[in-house]
């Protein structure tokens, strides 16, 4: 039965399948050899020999939102615990490309949270529930954790 909840589920898996062909182009402009066939829950794809995950900003207000719970209900943890991607790509209305080196990135956010740094909290109601995201401001982000690419 589709529900709702099945239904904004279905959207979002449409719209990164929309937005996939353009990061595709993109890639093969910079001559960075792809594979979308090895994607799992760990990762999206692997690019040039470095396990890739992909997130899509539609509205960009600025940040990166870090999933931490994907449905607080159920207590469904968030990519944050199981992707084990080597770098993560926040690509923001198709126009900016934000790789973010996952391991380090991860480690700064840890010790900002333990210095008592508080992130905003994100809740959404739409798709697998209520999804607790922590917003990270981008140009908070110490710029040698990431490179920059315009698409």
């Amino acid at each position: 039965m589709r529900t709702p909840t099945n239904l904004l589920i279905s959207e979002f898996v449409d719209k990164e399948e929309e937005s996939q062909p353009i990061m595709d182009r993109f890639y093969i402009s910079k001559g960075w050899e792809f594979n979308r066939d090895s994607a799992c829950k760990g990762w999206d794809l692997i690019l040039n020999d470095t396990k890739i995950e992909e997130k899509f900003i539609y509205n960009d207000c600025g940040n990166i939102l870090i999933e931490i719970l994907q449905d607080v209900i159920s207590f469904n943890r968030g990519w944050y615990y199981y992707t084990t991607a080597d770098r993560v790509f926040f690509i923001v209305t198709h126009r900016e490309l934000f790789s973010v080196n996952w391991p380090i990135f991860k480690e700064w956010l840890i010790d900002e949270m333990k210095q008592g740094r508080k992130f905003k909290p994100i809740i959404s109601v739409r798709g697998y529930g209520y999804t607790l995201n922590l917003a990270v401001m981008r140009n908070e982000i110490p710029t040698d954790m990431y490179k920059r690419f315009d698409l």
